[in-house]
């Protein structure tokens, strides 16, 4: 499931998700994405994810293949999960990327809110 959070604004999307994101809600979410970035140049994301999704080859190729066209476009990353592995991650995406990614635990939502919308 992936749901647009209504704190969502200006150059900032934040997104919930949980489980396995859908071929459909993939798409939604990468033609929003793209349109952001089309008005604004860069852009800064925020997602929410109590449940990790399971990683599969086919989803992996959608994110490579999505970061390829669009990560450099994104100035900040706060990925909100509680998932030891996703915060691993992070840190690894953020050694090949343009973005700035930062994890927060579940709990830390309103930093990661603050963080994201701090001028750099």
């Amino acid at each position: 499931m992936l749901k647009k959070l209504p704190a969502s604004e200006g150059n900032i999307l934040e997104y919930e998700v949980d489980g396995k994101l859908t071929e459909e809600e993939s798409q939604e979410a990468t033609r929003e994405v793209e349109q952001m970035i089309e008005q604004h140049g860069s852009i800064k994301i925020l997602e929410y994810a109590v449940n990790m999704p399971k990683v599969d080859v086919s989803s992996m190729k959608e994110y490579f293949s999505f970061a390829k066209d669009n990560m450099k476009h994104v100035d900040k990353y706060a990925l909100v999960t509680d998932s030891h592995i996703a915060a691993a991650a992070v840190k690894a995406s953020d050694a090949v990327t343009k973005a700035n990614f930062r994890t927060f635990g579940t709990e830390d939502l309103e930093k990661a809110r603050v963080w994201l919308r701090k001028a750099d």
